[in-house]
């Protein structure tokens, strides 16, 4: 007996090594690729739901017929977690909201009813969404929980071992954030394919409307608009109602918003030739004679024009409510109407994003219609206040002829990147509405961005900046070239000496001001005069007394920025109080009369270019000599120099070019050299300043004057 029980034990055992383990390692492997089949099409499933903002039939379709590819059957849970805000309880007089999330399931995005069916003897979760097509936002979120329903024949066979064992042997959780809304881009018909679709909106394009709006809305008033143009869209709609369409409108189509229900219909409705759009037509006029009927003692509605549902059948469903956008019906254009500020206009610009340097002027127009009492121009500062920027000062001017106020806003400054909006408090203008005498409650413009730009300075001269707010500041100064050849790319020798660049970053209050000092490129000594050094300290080049077609020129002025509250006259003032200094590139010996044909190679005999003026707290660059450094004009240092900013004048009888100023100036050539060049003026910045910049000889641009920038980096 004993014998027998070995031999069924042996038998089992080998049946289950030879046969039933290969089968199931067989199973099991077909399993791991269906699970990678169906991962992938999961997360490709999911990934275009998170990037297209919506799921329509054809996308659902596409991702179980990947599914079906595997020969198993899926059970497929999708969770659709929809972003809302509800005003939140505990704080019910604030302006305070809480994010929640709403879950739409299976029954919510899908038709009850559909499910799996049999295709080419595979099972599919043939599910059919409602409507066709299901919406997402940006923000919301997608899930998709999958599991095999079925089970697989790895699944069976390990359950001969283990009865116990569960059914799912392929799951995948997958979801993710919604980043676009692309449904907003696509022309809707290609989302619905089966359902009819109706949009409304009003053409502007050929309905005269007001360019002054009401709440920012599009305005007709009834002795300016005698008609107004309605476009109708309908998709998918059934062909055989196609004639019937034009009558239903006409019969429903319905302009709403005024007293005690009152509607204006079409006076008559036409299909478009080449489009599946109705044009409707509206008299306004039609209720002149019976105006208080429909505004009651207001001087105009807020209106849309409305189609009920279920009047126009679709391949599969009826319309639903459809709507326009809503627009204003005035009673004319004279009426006493609530005033209206109709900004921001920036610059004589109504763009909604407005780039302006810091320190320009913002200007808005408070626009008002007939009043009984109206504030003048000084007493409306008293009710003007502004949202996210600072100004210096404001001026009010009154247009009576225009019924408009100009709000002028100077030195405007702000974060770099800022949301704005100009309030005007309430009682600044009464006006009349059926007799009685009302107050013009408080007023707010559109808030529109203002990006902040750098103040630039490209000119030589002295300019005054006040500081519009506190904060941190990005000064950047580049000095002028020394005169000379500008053609860098060229193997022509005497060079200008190229200008230097400093910058940095530092803190600074309101009502501090700047004198910024922008250096002038150094000129030619034409016909015996001198070569003029640029401005702000550029040294004088001279002519040659023996050769009537060389001429020297002046050195490069430096370009500064100086922390100062009383005037400065002149560029050699208040040179004690410069914060940041670009040094001037020094003037070259000589190029030729024309300007086109080199007197000395680069690096060579004859060639004299100028030195490279400094940035930060650097050296200023040699004068050439004949091509070398080696005797040539010394810089200026940030210790010591020809003079404190001022580069020294060429005294050569020889053509000879002058220094570049700087925080200290560079000299020019000894008397006995010839073919030389002036040397570069050294940079400077103080203390205080973080995030340094200094370059030596960045200036390349062929006319070579400094410039100069700041920058408003916040707080």
């Amino acid at each position: 007996m004993k014998d027998n029980l070995s031999i069924i034990v042996t038998m089992l055992v080998f049946v289950i090594l030879i046969v039933i383990f290969p089968l199931y390692n067989y199973f099991e492997r077909q399993d791991d690729m269906s699970y990678n089949i169906v991962l992938k099409s999961t997360t490709n499933f999911v990934d275009e739901v998170i990037n297209c903002g919506y799921i329509d039939q054809q996308m659902y379709d596409n991702f179980i017929q990947k599914l079906s590819i595997t020969g198993n059957l899926y059970d497929i849970q999708l969770e659709a977690h929809k972003r809302t805000y509800t005003k939140d309880p505990y704080n019910m007089r604030l302006d305070t909201f809480i994010e929640q999330y709403n879950i739409d399931y299976n029954n919510d995005i899908f038709d009850q009813g559909t499910g799996v069916t049999k295709q080419s003897n595979v099972s599919v979760d043939n599910k059919v969404l409602k409507n066709g097509v299901y919406y997402l936002n940006v923000g919301d979120q997608i899930y998709v929980k999958l599991k095999n329903s079925g089970t697989t024949m790895a699944g069976a066979i390990f359950n001969i071992i283990v009865p116990t064992s569960k059914q799912e042997r392929v799951t995948v959780n997958y979801g993710g954030i919604i980043k676009n809304n692309a449904w907003e881009k696509q022309d809707i018909s290609n989302l619905f394919q089966k359902d009819i679709y109706t949009e409304i909106y009003v053409d502007k394009a050929v309905t005269p409307g007001l360019t002054n709006k009401i709440n920012d809305r599009p305005t007709y008033s009834l002795n300016e608009s005698s008609e107004i143009k309605v476009v109708v869209k309908i998709l998918n709609y059934e062909k055989s109602q196609e004639s019937n369409i034009a009558s239903i409108l006409k019969d429903n189509l319905k302009i709403t918003g005024f007293e005690s229900k009152k509607t204006i219909l079409p006076t008559s409705v036409i299909k478009s030739a080449s489009s599946p759009e109705w044009v409707a037509t509206y008299n306004v006029n039609s209720i002149s004679s019976s105006v208080e009927e429909y505004f009651g003692g207001n001087t105009y509605k807020t209106c849309q024009v409305e189609l009920e549902p279920d009047l126009i059948q679709g391949n599969y469903f009826k319309n639903s409510l459809t709507s326009s956008d809503t627009f204003v019906i005035k009673k004319n254009n004279t009426d006493t109407a609530t005033p209206d500020i109709t900004g921001a206009y920036l610059n004589g610009s109504s763009s909604v994003v407005n780039n302006i340097e810091i320190g320009s002027t913002v200007i808005y127009y408070l626009n008002y219609y007939d009043s009984t009492l109206i504030a003048s121009a000084n007493e409306m500062k008293n009710y003007i206040s502004a949202t996210n920027f600072t100004y210096d000062d404001l001026v009010v001017q009154h247009d009576s002829g225009s019924k408009r106020f100009k709000l002028t806003f100077s030195n405007v400054s702000g974060e770099p990147d800022v949301r704005i909006k100009i309030n005007v408090a309430g009682d600044w203008a009464q006006y009349s509405q059926g007799g009685t005498i009302k107050k013009v409650g408080t007023l707010s413009s559109r808030e529109s961005t203002l990006k902040f730009l750098p103040k630039n300075y490209t000119t030589p001269g002295i300019y005054k900046f006040v500081i519009p707010s506190d904060g941190r500041y990005r000064l950047e100064v580049v000095g002028a070239n020394g005169g000379g050849n500008a053609n860098y790319s060229s193997n022509r020798g005497s060079r200008g000496g190229k200008g230097g660049r400093t910058a940095g970053t530092i803190a600074l209050t309101k009502g501090q001001v700047l004198y910024i000092v922008v250096g002038g490129s150094g000129k030619s000594a034409i016909s015996g005069s001198v070569g003029t050094g640029g401005y702000n300290g550029g040294g004088n080049g001279t002519k040659s007394l023996t050769d009537n077609t060389k001429f020297g020129f002046g050195g490069g002025g430096a370009t500064d920025i100086r922390l100062s509250d009383t005037n400065i006259s002149s560029p050699i003032d208040g040179l004690s109080k410069r914060i940041i200094v670009a040094g001037g590139g020094g003037g070259a010996d000589d190029i030729d009369i024309d300007g086109t044909t080199n007197s000395g190679v680069l690096g060579s005999i004859d060639d004299g270019s100028g030195g490279f003026g400094a940035g930060g707290l650097n050296n200023g660059g040699y004068g050439f000599v004949d091509g070398s450094v080696s005797g040539g004009a010394k810089p200026g240092t940030t210790t010591s120099g020809f003079s404190l900013g001022i580069g020294q004048n060429a005294s050569s009888s020889n053509d000879a070019g002058g220094g570049g100023g700087g925080y200290y100036g560079g000299f020019a050539s000894p008397t006995s050299n010839s073919n030389s060049g002036g040397a570069g003026g050294s940079g400077y910045i103080a203390a205080g300043f973080i995030d340094i910049v200094g370059a030596n000889g960045v200036n390349s641009s062929t006319i070579g004057n400094g410039s100069a920038s700041i920058t408003y980096m916040g707080k």
